[in-house]
């Protein structure tokens, strides 16, 4: 063998290693980096899951009613009970409404968990009569209990399967201690799914990477064994390979850069939208359990309460927030005359009890036993209608 062909073989022998060697580097290092991010997107996949799951039971128990709760025995009498179907009713729609399979409620009695209104069809496998105890409740129910601060647990494992739990309070407005739990689930095994399908992206991307390498690698091997003009003609095969590369993997960090920006924005907007959420609500609260529930006390401790008296009272608290303060009293039929006629002697003159037909027309209201009409509005002007249609 002449010289010039011992050293050609030896620079192939050369390339050869060092390709080899760098091939493994960059197999080493994608694989590294695709386990690294499924690991994060899986992280934060579980962390989205959760959070939904909590801002949905918060949104629910904000708009629990404490004295509904303090109205049921959670006993199997409460199947009866306005109030409990009033709760289950209210647990029902936001169900359908979020698309989940269920909501239910946990109170602490005499240091048992148990059931309360909840959203399950009584036939549903994950469906508890009120009253029955929960036999195997996570421990951290206890702690939520104790601090009245909203969580998401699991996944753990009880009488009716594996779950992630997300669960938010219902506090005593005077005390602040909880009276009732707001729990909304997922099955641990739909949760895994989610998360492992979030894994699998990446993963099957930074595959797809080491195949295209690995391919490269394979045209190089057999490049050098080809004849000079068509080895000519690959001779760029490494810069196109590095392009593709180089794009894929610029394209993916971007995607997850993306997803991480998108991820949060949905945080920064959620939170936002719960304090805003959380003052509305606190609003309305204040309005029920204050202003419209101290002028239906006002009534109640009046033998008489006049117009003026009415209009006295009530532009108290008359805000942008209330378009009008009614009082809507029962008329038989047998005092319906009366009533019109007292109305338009104290100035409404088209004053009569009418009703809305299909075209939203006014018209005078049919014969029946009892009548609801509008008979004080504060304040009048700009709500005329609701007296004289």
């Amino acid at each position: 063998m002449k010289a010039y062909e011992i050293f050609y073989y030896q620079y192939l022998t050369q390339c050869l290693r060092s390709r080899q060697a760098l091939l493994l580097s960059a197999v080493l290092l994608l694989l590294a980096a695709g386990w690294g991010a499924a690991i994060w997107r899986g992280q934060q996949t579980d962390a989205e899951i959760r959070q939904q799951l909590l801002a949905q039971a918060k949104a629910i128990a904000r708009t629990i009613n404490p004295q509904r709760i303090k109205a049921l025995s959670f006993t199997a009498a409460d199947i009866d009970r306005s109030a409990f179907q009033r709760l289950r009713g209210q647990m029902r729609n936001y169900a359908q409404a979020t698309g989940q399979r269920g909501i239910y409620s946990i109170a602490l009695r005499d240091g048992a968990m148990i059931f309360g209104p909840e959203s399950f069809a009584a036939d549903d496998p994950l469906a508890s009569p009120p009253g029955a105890v929960y036999q195997r409740p996570p421990a951290e129910l206890n702690e939520i209990f104790q601090n009245g601060q909203p969580r998401t647990i699991g996944p753990y494992t009880d009488e009716h399967g594996a779950f992630i739990t997300a669960c938010a309070p219902v506090a005593d407005s005077r005390t602040g201690q909880p009276l009732l739990i707001i729990a909304i689930d997922i099955e641990a095994s739909q949760w895994r799914a989610q998360v492992w399908w979030a894994r699998v992206g990446p993963l099957l991307f930074i595959l797809g990477l080491i195949a295209l390498l690995l391919a490269g690698a394979v045209l190089f091997k057999r490049r050098d064994r080809w004849p000079e003009p068509r080895r000519m003609r690959w001779r760029h095969l490494e810069t196109h390979l590095a392009a593709v590369v180089g794009l894929l993997l610029t394209g993916g960090v971007v995607w997850l850069v993306h997803n991480g920006e998108t991820h949060s924005r949905q945080a920064i907007f959620s939170q936002i939208a719960e304090a805003r959420a959380d003052s509305l609500v606190r609003k309305f609260l204040n309005f029920r359990d204050h202003q419209l529930a101290g002028l239906a006390q006002f009534f109640k401790n009046s033998e008489l309460v006049t117009r003026v008296e009415f209009q006295r009272y009530a532009e108290l608290f008359v805000e942008t927030a209330v378009q009008a303060y009614e009082w809507i009293p029962q008329v038989p039929a047998t005092a319906r005359l009366a009533l019109e006629t007292e109305m338009r002697r104290e100035g409404f003159k088209a004053f009569t009890i009418f009703e809305k037909d299909a075209r939203g027309a006014s018209l005078p209201a049919k014969t029946r036993d009892v009548y609801y009409p509008v008979v004080y509005i504060e304040p009048l002007a700009g709500n005329e209608t609701a007296l004289v249609g």
